[in-house]
This record gives C-alpha cells, structure tokens and sequence, in this order.
C-alpha cells in the first residue's frame, strides 16, 4: 500500500515545481479537460504526483473516463478504498487544494505554494 504523508506530498509536489518551472501553467488541451492521463502519460499536477508516488496509470485513466471526470477528492477516497494508498488529511488538503488552482490556470508554483501553506 502505498503512504502519501504531509512531507511525500510536499517533496513530491515541490519537485514537480522544479521540473516544469514555477510559471508553468496547466494546459487542458484540445479537449479542454484537465485529465490526470493524456496520451499514456501522467498529466496535471495530482496524476503526475500519484503516478510518482506508484498508483498506477489504468487506475489514474479510469478515473478520467467519467463524465465530468473524478475530482482529487474523490479519486484519493476511491484509492483509499480499494487498499491502494493512504493519504495523511494535511496530503489529502494539499492535493484537492493544487489540483483546484491548477484547474483555475495558476501557475504550478503559486499551486504548490498556497496549497502547502495548509501543512506548513
């Protein structure tokens, strides 16, 4: 099982900052859906992260085969769920609070930072 703590969350998504760069910000593509997989590839910020952490891609696609796609909210609940990981509540604070501003267009370092401050 798989253990997203408060120091994994902010190791994990601090990272991800630095390797696309603070102003990076999220692109919904063509389809003009933020999706935790896009082309066989981890792709907003919450899919990038959950894939580092070892959930794995089917299970990450499968959540965006919905309608409306699945909020971080519930996806981390349906993993917790199904045995596949736990989260810590500041982790789970961080990732519903990154994915929201990511989808709002902030930059990925404005993201991570506000979305931090609840665990700081």
């Amino acid at each position: 099982m798989i253990k997203i703590t408060d120091d994994t969350v902010r190791e994990g998504l601090t990272a991800l900052v630095k390797e696309f760069g603070e102003d990076f910000v999220y692109s919904k593509g063509l389809t003009n859906s933020c999706l935790y997989v896009r082309n066989g590839e981890p792709d907003c910020i919450v899919g990038k992260f959950l894939a580092a952490q070892g959930v794995p891609l089917e299970r990450l696609k499968a959540a965006d085969d919905s309608i409306y796609g699945t909020p971080a909210s519930e996806l981390l609940t349906q993993l917790e769920r199904e045995g596949v990981l736990t989260a810590s509540d500041g982790a789970y604070d961080v990732l519903c609070g990154v994915q929201f501003r990511q989808d709002q267009y902030h930059t990925w370092g404005v993201a991570v930072s506000e979305a931090l401050s609840n665990i700081d």
